[in-house]
């Protein structure tokens, strides 16, 4: 089962259950890290759940495109 979203160019965009589950599991392993560290350290809670979020948004599309050119 997927959902998807058609593109331009015929592309689409598919999300299968495997990488939503792939993606909460990254989510659960990274976040009792930051909280640590936002305990241990002087560093913001949400400063750094944003990096984190950056993070991940930069890296699913990295990921994205090179899925794509590999097409």
């Amino acid at each position: 089962m997927a959902l998807s979203k058609v593109y331009e160019r015929n592309q689409s965009l598919r999300f299968s259950i495997g990488e939503v589950t792939g993606a909460i599991g990254d989510s659960v392993t990274v976040f009792p890290l930051v909280i640590a560290v936002a305990t241990l350290t002087d560093l913001s809670l949400t400063h750094l759940l944003l990096g984190f979020a950056v993070f991940q948004v930069v890296w699913a599309s990295t990921m994205a495109s090179q899925c794509r050119s590999n097409q």
